[in-house]
């Protein structure tokens, strides 16, 4: 996990659940809060280490800390100065999902050695739109729809999404998320 997606978790934690739940976390980890930096990636397993204590301390689903964070995650690295690789990717919602893809691979590039997913939408904003996700990595999928949610608000769009996981070979994880404009 590339290094601001975890700086943005722990501040998601001490804004939204508190402070003393992030010590403990990053304790029981055996790690320093602070050591985090945005630039280099860390094993998925420390990102998920620390989201299972904050869950275990707060008493929160994993699936539903997860969503949350996503949600989170739109406006931290928007206000964080990615907002232009949102912006640029699409005008709306839409047109993002499209450029979801190209965003990602720009993404890869501002951080070598990130493991970054694959996305395929298809549709439009009349007909509907599917957008299949694909990762080497697996338990993702509620960040996902977090940050689907994440970018409905930022867009001011009245959507509604459905989660669907799909089969997927080996390690890793396919789902898609069918969207509907109200």
């Amino acid at each position: 996990m590339i290094g601001i997606v975890n700086q943005a978790f722990a501040k998601f934690v001490i804004e939204q659940i508190g402070e003393a739940t992030w010590q403990e976390a990053t304790s029981r980890a055996g790690i320093s809060g602070d050591v985090i930096v945005a630039t280099s990636t860390y094993p998925d397993e420390l990102t998920f280490e620390l989201a299972g204590h904050v869950c275990d301390i707060a008493s929160v689903p994993l699936d539903d800390a997860l969503s949350l964070f996503g949600e989170y995650w739109i406006t931290y690295a928007h206000d964080r100065g990615y907002g232009p690789l949102i912006d640029d990717a699409g005008g709306d919602l839409a047109g993002t999902l499209h450029g979801l893809e190209a965003l990602h691979t720009r993404v890869a590039l501002v951080f070598p050695g990130s493991d970054v997913p694959d996305f395929e939408a298809h549709g439009d904003r009349d007909a509907g739109m599917q957008l299949v996700y694909r990762s080497r990595r697996s338990g993702l999928g509620p960040f996902v729809l977090g940050t689907l949610i994440g970018l409905i608000k930022h867009f001011g769009e009245d959507v509604t999404i459905a989660r669907e996981p799909l089969p997927s070979e080996g390690s890793g994880s396919i789902e898609r998320f069918t969207l509907s404009w109200g």
